[in-house]
Formats: C-alpha cells, structure tokens, sequence
C-alpha cells in the first residue's frame, strides 16, 4: 500500500515538474515576445552589421522582431551590391539556443539568416534573382541579363566563408567587352568554399554560342576574381572570339584555347 502511495506521489511529483517547467518557459518566451515587441529595428541593423560588416541596413522602421529596411547593400571588396528595401522577422525560439536566426525578404531576394554567440553566421535557402546590373561594380566590362542564385547553405566567421553550396545561373546573357555587345546564350555556376576563406566556382556553358569550362577563385583581401580554364568555339560563336581568343590564350586543342585572368 505504500509501495503504491510512494509510486503515484513520484507521478504526481513528475507531472508536477513538467507543469512547472511549462509554464516557466512560456513566461520567457512571453518576457522575450515583450521586449522584441518594443525593441527599436535599429537595434536589428546595428546586430547584423556587428554580425556581417559587409552587410549595410539604412533608414530602418519598424522593430527587432518585425521591421523592414527601406535600403540595403552588401559590401564585397571595394564594390557594393544594392537589395533594395529589406523585411525581417525574427525567430524567438532561436534566441533561447543563443543562436538568433532571421527570415527576411526583399525585392529581389528571400532566405534564412543565423547568428552565434561564437562570432560565426549561417545562411540557408537564401534565393536572389535579379538584373545582373545588380553586380556591375564586380564585373570587369558592361554586361547584361538575369542572374539567379541559389545559397543551399552556406558558413561564415570574421568575414571568412568557411562553407558553401551555391549554384548560379544567367540567362540572356550579353556582355560588352570592346564597345559591341556580344550573345553569350545562358551560363551557370557550381560555388563552394576554397579552403582559404573565399569562394571557387566551376563555370560551364548551358545553352551558349561558346563552350566555357572556367575556375574561379575569390579569397578576402584580394581586390579581384581570378578565372582560369578553357573555351572552346563552336560553329555559330561570334566573330570577336574568333578573333580574340588566338590572342587572349594558348590553343590546346583544336578551336580550344586555355585562358588565365589576371
């Protein structure tokens, strides 16, 4: 009789805990829902930029929980890459495991993005479509199209990319090396971490007037993207390949030529 009066008060007990720890819980999480609730969006900017230097959030409304961003860029090197107005929404559950994570959207852009107490950020299912405009400052010559990006997942940690899965796609693409546009079809890219805290693509040919087999490699600190592989020429490739690539690379094969840039 005991026995059974000690087991139903151990029950008792449990559940007891369990109640307890519940509605513990739900008084953080209704304490955090207040203080996000009133905490300035500004807050958010000054959080992502201390997380991401490269990373500029202006003219902010709204607040840390739920705000948006009228402007917004990122830094890559000595050029920027303009967002647009930015949405977020943070996720209070993440904050208990001390890793707050934000879900945001912008004209042109849509993901997941993480932080530590560790110093490191993560991002997931981050998507981008857009003008390749958008990354003029980056690219060598004037150039055209739509680009799309796809971030499976990516790391990062004091402005390093310490892992990466990416794939990249510009359809219609055009480019204007020497003054005349040129029809370069549609090309895509596979990018991945280098191993030195940059980034290495493999770029290839889609549907393009020009076989592309490219590497490029970008580490921080470097003021530009080497590219390095071949190209080959196909029946309908334009005549300024014809005429520059002889003159740009070595041929090692027939109609192939190796290029390296810088």
């Amino acid at each position: 009789m005991s026995d059974s009066a000690v087991t139903i008060d151990d029950g008792n007990i449990f559940r007891s805990g369990l109640v307890k720890t519940a509605f513990v819980t739900f008084l953080i999480l209704y304490f955090l829902y207040l203080i996000l609730s009133k905490a300035p969006a500004s807050i958010a900017a000054w959080a992502v930029h201390k997380a991401v230097p490269t990373v500029w959030l202006t003219s902010v409304e709204g607040s840390l929980w739920d705000g948006v961003a009228r402007g917004a860029q990122i830094d890559l090197g000595s050029q920027t890459v303009p967002l647009g107005q930015v949405s977020w929404k943070l996720n209070p559950l993440s904050i208990l495991f001390f890793s707050p994570c934000v879900t945001f959207k912008s004209d042109m852009s849509s993901g997941k993005v993480c932080h530590n107490l560790a110093g490191g950020s993560s991002v997931e299912n981050l998507m981008l479509d857009a003008p390749l405009a958008v990354i003029k400052d980056l690219l060598p010559f004037e150039a055209a199209g739509q680009l799309s990006l796809q971030v499976i997942d990516a790391s990062f940690s004091n402005q390093n990319v310490k892992h990466l899965d990416a794939k990249l796609s510009v359809q219609g693409t055009r480019i204007n090396p020497l003054g005349d546009w040129v029809n370069l079809g549609s090309i895509a890219a596979r990018a991945e971490s280098n191993g030195q805290g940059g980034v290495k693509a493999s770029i290839f040919d889609i549907q393009s007037p020009i076989g592309i087999d490219m590497l490029a490699d970008w580490t921080p600190g470097a003021e530009n993207w080497k590219l390095s592989g071949t190209v080959k020429l196909k029946t309908e490739s334009p005549e300024i390949f014809r005429q520059g690539l002889p003159t740009l690379g070595e041929e090692v094969d027939k109609d192939t030529y190796k290029l390296q840039w810088p």
